[in-house]
Protein backbone atom coordinates (compact mmCIF):
# COMPACT_ATOMS: atom_id res chain seq x y z
CA UNK A 1 0.00 0.00 0.00
CA UNK A 2 0.97 3.49 -0.84
CA UNK A 3 1.36 6.22 1.37
CA UNK A 4 -0.53 9.13 1.47
CA UNK A 5 0.11 11.82 -1.45
CA UNK A 6 2.12 9.23 -3.22
CA UNK A 7 1.30 10.23 -6.74
CA UNK A 8 3.67 7.52 -8.67
CA UNK A 9 0.82 5.58 -9.87
CA UNK A 10 -0.71 8.71 -11.66
CA UNK A 11 2.14 9.00 -13.10
CA UNK A 12 2.30 5.90 -14.45
CA UNK A 13 -1.14 6.24 -15.73
CA UNK A 14 0.01 9.31 -17.54
CA UNK A 15 2.87 7.67 -18.91
CA UNK A 16 1.38 4.61 -20.19
CA UNK A 17 -2.31 3.99 -20.13
CA UNK A 18 -3.89 7.52 -20.45
CA UNK A 19 -5.99 8.54 -23.45
CA UNK A 20 -6.82 11.65 -22.82
CA UNK A 21 -8.01 14.51 -20.73
CA UNK A 22 -10.82 13.75 -18.41
CA UNK A 23 -14.63 14.89 -19.01
CA UNK A 24 -15.05 18.32 -18.06
CA UNK A 25 -16.97 18.39 -14.84
CA UNK A 26 -19.90 19.86 -14.81
CA UNK A 27 -20.80 22.82 -11.90
CA UNK A 28 -24.24 24.59 -10.92
CA UNK A 29 -23.98 27.45 -13.08
CA UNK A 30 -24.42 25.29 -16.30
CA UNK A 31 -27.93 24.53 -14.98
CA UNK A 32 -28.71 28.77 -14.44
CA UNK A 33 -31.19 29.92 -17.52
CA UNK A 34 -29.77 33.33 -16.99
CA UNK A 35 -26.38 34.32 -17.63
CA UNK A 36 -24.44 35.97 -15.73
CA UNK A 37 -25.07 40.08 -16.81
CA UNK A 38 -22.21 41.48 -18.77
CA UNK A 39 -20.83 44.97 -16.96
CA UNK A 40 -22.18 48.34 -18.75
CA UNK A 41 -19.80 49.85 -20.94
CA UNK A 42 -17.98 52.52 -19.62
CA UNK A 43 -19.51 56.08 -20.78
CA UNK A 44 -17.34 58.58 -22.31
CA UNK A 45 -16.81 62.01 -20.90
CA UNK A 46 -16.69 65.09 -23.01
CA UNK A 47 -15.56 68.97 -22.48
CA UNK A 48 -18.27 71.32 -21.47
CA UNK A 49 -18.17 74.74 -20.42
CA UNK A 50 -18.88 75.86 -16.64
CA UNK A 51 -23.17 77.59 -17.09
CA UNK A 52 -22.38 79.41 -13.87
CA UNK A 53 -24.66 80.33 -10.79
CA UNK A 54 -27.71 81.08 -12.93
CA UNK A 55 -31.73 82.11 -12.30
CA UNK A 56 -32.35 77.92 -12.66
CA UNK A 57 -29.97 77.08 -9.48
CA UNK A 58 -32.09 80.09 -7.38
CA UNK A 59 -34.47 83.19 -9.11
CA UNK A 60 -32.98 85.53 -6.85
CA UNK A 61 -29.83 85.10 -9.46
CA UNK A 62 -31.92 86.72 -11.85
CA UNK A 63 -33.13 89.49 -10.03
CA UNK A 64 -30.06 90.56 -8.67
CA UNK A 65 -28.55 90.65 -12.48
CA UNK A 66 -31.70 92.16 -14.07
CA UNK A 67 -31.07 95.04 -11.26
CA UNK A 68 -27.16 94.97 -10.52
CA UNK A 69 -25.53 97.63 -12.75
CA UNK A 70 -21.98 96.41 -11.35
CA UNK A 71 -19.82 94.06 -13.20
CA UNK A 72 -18.68 91.96 -10.34
CA UNK A 73 -18.98 91.80 -6.69
CA UNK A 74 -17.67 90.34 -3.59
CA UNK A 75 -15.02 92.77 -2.74
CA UNK A 76 -13.24 94.16 0.27
CA UNK A 77 -14.59 97.70 0.68
CA UNK A 78 -12.91 100.88 -0.76
CA UNK A 79 -12.56 102.15 2.78
CA UNK A 80 -10.00 98.61 3.17
CA UNK A 81 -8.14 99.09 0.77
CA UNK A 82 -7.69 102.80 1.70
CA UNK A 83 -6.01 102.14 4.84
CA UNK A 84 -4.20 99.06 3.21
CA UNK A 85 -2.27 100.63 0.50
CA UNK A 86 -2.06 104.87 2.17
CA UNK A 87 -1.14 104.66 5.30
CA UNK A 88 -4.47 104.51 6.90
CA UNK A 89 -6.09 107.42 5.11
CA UNK A 90 -9.75 108.14 4.74
CA UNK A 91 -11.28 107.19 1.48
CA UNK A 92 -12.70 110.75 1.47
CA UNK A 93 -9.20 111.96 2.39
CA UNK A 94 -7.42 110.86 -1.19
CA UNK A 95 -6.67 112.49 -4.46
CA UNK A 96 -8.80 111.42 -7.61
CA UNK A 97 -5.29 109.92 -8.91
CA UNK A 98 -5.64 107.92 -5.55
CA UNK A 99 -8.74 106.76 -5.42
CA UNK A 100 -8.64 105.15 -9.54
CA UNK A 101 -6.14 103.34 -7.57
CA UNK A 102 -8.17 102.38 -5.00
CA UNK A 103 -11.04 101.55 -7.45
CA UNK A 104 -8.58 99.54 -9.43
CA UNK A 105 -7.32 97.50 -6.43
CA UNK A 106 -11.57 97.19 -5.30
CA UNK A 107 -12.14 95.61 -8.87
CA UNK A 108 -9.19 93.61 -9.15
CA UNK A 109 -10.33 91.75 -5.57
CA UNK A 110 -13.97 90.65 -6.83
CA UNK A 111 -14.85 86.98 -6.23
CA UNK A 112 -17.22 86.74 -8.54
CA UNK A 113 -18.03 88.45 -12.11
CA UNK A 114 -21.73 89.39 -13.33
CA UNK A 115 -22.47 87.99 -17.13
CA UNK A 116 -25.39 89.99 -18.72
CA UNK A 117 -24.96 89.11 -22.42
CA UNK A 118 -28.30 88.98 -24.77
CA UNK A 119 -27.57 84.71 -24.91
CA UNK A 120 -25.96 84.40 -21.41
CA UNK A 121 -27.34 85.51 -17.85
CA UNK A 122 -24.83 84.24 -15.27
CA UNK A 123 -22.29 84.70 -12.52
CA UNK A 124 -19.11 83.31 -12.14
CA UNK A 125 -16.09 82.85 -10.00
CA UNK A 126 -13.24 84.95 -10.56
CA UNK A 127 -10.14 86.11 -8.20
CA UNK A 128 -7.90 83.80 -5.99
CA UNK A 129 -10.35 80.56 -6.99
CA UNK A 130 -11.74 81.07 -10.69
CA UNK A 131 -13.97 79.21 -12.78
CA UNK A 132 -12.50 76.19 -14.24
CA UNK A 133 -14.48 77.12 -17.13
CA UNK A 134 -14.42 73.36 -18.98
CA UNK A 135 -15.89 70.19 -17.21
CA UNK A 136 -15.60 67.15 -17.70
CA UNK A 137 -18.87 65.29 -17.78
CA UNK A 138 -20.90 62.30 -18.82
CA UNK A 139 -21.76 62.68 -22.77
CA UNK A 140 -25.20 61.16 -21.09
CA UNK A 141 -25.33 63.97 -18.75
CA UNK A 142 -24.45 66.60 -21.04
CA UNK A 143 -28.37 68.36 -20.23
CA UNK A 144 -28.21 69.07 -16.66
CA UNK A 145 -24.79 71.18 -15.72
CA UNK A 146 -24.33 71.80 -12.34
CA UNK A 147 -21.67 74.54 -11.71
CA UNK A 148 -18.15 73.71 -10.96
CA UNK A 149 -16.95 73.79 -7.46
CA UNK A 150 -15.60 77.29 -7.10
CA UNK A 151 -18.63 78.68 -8.47
CA UNK A 152 -20.50 76.55 -5.57
CA UNK A 153 -18.08 77.93 -3.19
CA UNK A 154 -18.80 81.77 -4.54
CA UNK A 155 -22.97 80.35 -4.33
CA UNK A 156 -22.56 79.28 -0.51
CA UNK A 157 -20.29 82.45 0.58
CA UNK A 158 -22.16 84.82 3.12
CA UNK A 159 -21.27 87.92 0.97
CA UNK A 160 -22.91 86.45 -2.56
CA UNK A 161 -26.44 85.76 -0.29
CA UNK A 162 -26.32 89.18 1.19
CA UNK A 163 -25.97 90.44 -2.50
CA UNK A 164 -28.98 88.34 -4.33
CA UNK A 165 -30.83 88.98 -0.52
CA UNK A 166 -30.94 92.26 -0.75
CA UNK A 167 -33.61 94.14 -1.43
CA UNK A 168 -33.60 96.11 -4.85
CA UNK A 169 -35.16 99.62 -5.12
CA UNK A 170 -37.71 100.97 -6.77
CA UNK A 171 -37.69 102.17 -10.40
CA UNK A 172 -38.40 105.75 -8.84
CA UNK A 173 -35.29 105.63 -6.96
CA UNK A 174 -32.71 104.04 -9.40
CA UNK A 175 -31.58 107.82 -9.85
CA UNK A 176 -30.48 108.43 -6.36
CA UNK A 177 -27.88 105.04 -6.47
CA UNK A 178 -24.42 106.77 -6.18
CA UNK A 179 -22.36 106.87 -9.58
CA UNK A 180 -19.52 104.50 -7.97
CA UNK A 181 -22.17 101.85 -7.99
CA UNK A 182 -23.20 101.77 -11.54
CA UNK A 183 -22.00 101.87 -15.28
CA UNK A 184 -22.56 105.04 -16.78
CA UNK A 185 -20.66 104.03 -20.22
CA UNK A 186 -22.73 100.76 -20.37
CA UNK A 187 -25.93 103.20 -20.35
CA UNK A 188 -24.18 105.80 -22.58
CA UNK A 189 -23.60 102.51 -25.10
CA UNK A 190 -27.02 101.52 -24.68
CA UNK A 191 -28.32 105.03 -25.57
CA UNK A 192 -26.27 105.59 -28.66
CA UNK A 193 -28.10 101.43 -29.80
CA UNK A 194 -31.55 102.88 -29.06
CA UNK A 195 -30.74 106.12 -31.01
CA UNK A 196 -31.10 108.42 -28.02
CA UNK A 197 -27.60 109.05 -27.34
CA UNK A 198 -27.88 112.53 -28.31
CA UNK A 199 -30.55 113.31 -26.09
CA UNK A 200 -28.85 111.84 -23.13
CA UNK A 201 -25.86 113.83 -23.67
CA UNK A 202 -27.30 117.04 -24.02
CA UNK A 203 -29.32 116.30 -21.21
CA UNK A 204 -26.24 115.46 -18.90
CA UNK A 205 -24.60 118.63 -20.34
CA UNK A 206 -27.77 120.62 -19.07
CA UNK A 207 -27.31 123.20 -22.17
CA UNK A 208 -30.36 121.85 -23.79
CA UNK A 209 -33.51 123.83 -25.34
CA UNK A 210 -37.09 123.76 -23.50
CA UNK A 211 -38.44 121.09 -25.28
CA UNK A 212 -35.52 118.87 -24.89
CA UNK A 213 -35.69 119.67 -21.59
CA UNK A 214 -39.17 118.93 -21.12
CA UNK A 215 -38.54 115.27 -22.58
CA UNK A 216 -35.91 114.94 -19.42
CA UNK A 217 -38.43 116.29 -16.94
CA UNK A 218 -41.27 113.93 -18.17
CA UNK A 219 -38.31 110.89 -18.26
CA UNK A 220 -37.84 111.52 -14.37
CA UNK A 221 -41.48 112.01 -13.87
CA UNK A 222 -41.07 115.46 -12.63
CA UNK A 223 -45.25 116.15 -13.87
CA UNK A 224 -46.65 113.30 -12.07
CA UNK A 225 -48.61 115.59 -9.88
CA UNK A 226 -50.00 118.25 -13.02
CA UNK A 227 -52.35 116.15 -13.97
CA UNK A 228 -53.96 119.61 -15.37
CA UNK A 229 -50.88 119.71 -17.66
CA UNK A 230 -50.35 115.80 -18.02
CA UNK A 231 -54.19 115.59 -19.34
CA UNK A 232 -53.54 118.81 -21.70
CA UNK A 233 -50.51 117.20 -22.97
CA UNK A 234 -52.13 113.50 -23.57
CA UNK A 235 -55.20 114.99 -25.16
CA UNK A 236 -52.98 116.63 -27.75
CA UNK A 237 -50.83 113.76 -28.29
CA UNK A 238 -53.81 111.49 -29.18
CA UNK A 239 -55.44 114.11 -31.26
CA UNK A 240 -52.62 114.33 -33.60
CA UNK A 241 -52.13 110.90 -33.87
CA UNK A 242 -55.80 110.13 -35.27
CA UNK A 243 -55.44 113.57 -37.30
CA UNK A 244 -52.28 111.99 -38.97
CA UNK A 245 -53.97 108.62 -39.07
CA UNK A 246 -57.03 110.28 -40.95
CA UNK A 247 -59.53 108.81 -37.99
CA UNK A 248 -62.21 110.98 -36.57
CA UNK A 249 -62.29 112.60 -33.04
CA UNK A 250 -65.67 110.92 -32.50
CA UNK A 251 -65.57 108.96 -28.86
CA UNK A 252 -62.11 111.03 -28.03
CA UNK A 253 -61.45 110.36 -24.20
CA UNK A 254 -59.95 112.86 -21.67
CA UNK A 255 -58.73 112.40 -18.35
CA UNK A 256 -60.45 113.20 -15.28
CA UNK A 257 -58.57 116.17 -13.71
CA UNK A 258 -58.65 117.87 -18.07
CA UNK A 259 -62.09 117.49 -18.17
CA UNK A 260 -63.02 119.63 -14.59
CA UNK A 261 -60.80 121.88 -15.97
CA UNK A 262 -62.65 122.85 -19.02
CA UNK A 263 -66.13 122.64 -17.61
CA UNK A 264 -64.75 125.01 -14.95
CA UNK A 265 -63.33 126.99 -17.63
CA UNK A 266 -66.22 127.21 -19.95
CA UNK A 267 -68.93 128.19 -16.75
CA UNK A 268 -66.55 130.98 -16.22
CA UNK A 269 -66.76 132.47 -19.78
CA UNK A 270 -67.99 130.72 -23.16
CA UNK A 271 -65.91 133.38 -25.33
CA UNK A 272 -62.30 132.59 -23.26
CA UNK A 273 -63.03 128.61 -23.54
CA UNK A 274 -64.04 128.77 -27.55
CA UNK A 275 -60.28 131.05 -28.14
CA UNK A 276 -58.67 128.31 -26.20
CA UNK A 277 -59.97 125.64 -28.51
CA UNK A 278 -58.58 127.08 -31.54
CA UNK A 279 -54.97 126.03 -30.36
CA UNK A 280 -56.12 123.39 -27.71
CA UNK A 281 -57.87 120.24 -28.19
CA UNK A 282 -60.78 120.69 -25.81
CA UNK A 283 -64.41 119.21 -26.42
CA UNK A 284 -66.81 120.78 -27.93
CA UNK A 285 -69.42 123.57 -26.28
CA UNK A 286 -72.04 121.28 -27.79
CA UNK A 287 -70.40 118.29 -25.86
CA UNK A 288 -69.41 120.43 -22.69
CA UNK A 289 -73.34 121.29 -22.43
CA UNK A 290 -74.68 117.54 -23.33
CA UNK A 291 -71.93 116.95 -20.65
CA UNK A 292 -74.14 119.16 -17.98
CA UNK A 293 -77.09 117.69 -18.63
CA UNK A 294 -76.63 114.68 -18.11
CA UNK A 295 -74.74 115.42 -14.95
CA UNK A 296 -77.96 117.66 -13.93
CA UNK A 297 -80.83 114.76 -15.07
CA UNK A 298 -78.49 112.05 -12.52
CA UNK A 299 -78.59 114.81 -9.94
CA UNK A 300 -82.30 114.92 -9.82
CA UNK A 301 -83.16 111.56 -10.27
CA UNK A 302 -81.34 110.87 -7.08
Amino acid sequence: MKEPYNVSRWKEHVLKNCKGSAPKILTLDTFVCNPSPKPPPESTTVKRPCPGLTATLDPKIGIYLESCMSEGGGSKSRQYFSEQMFDGKEWSELTEEEKRLVNTAHIQACTWRNVSEPTVMAIFACGENPCVHMLDVKESNTSDLQPCGNCWLVYRSRPFQNAISRKRAKPENLKYIPKSYTCPNLGRLYGKYRGIGELLQEAEDNKQGVMLRYVHHVLNDDFKNDEVFRGLVEAMVLAKERQLANKSMKNFKYTPAFDDFMHVLHDISPRAYKALGIHVKVRHQRSIKCVQLVIISSALDD
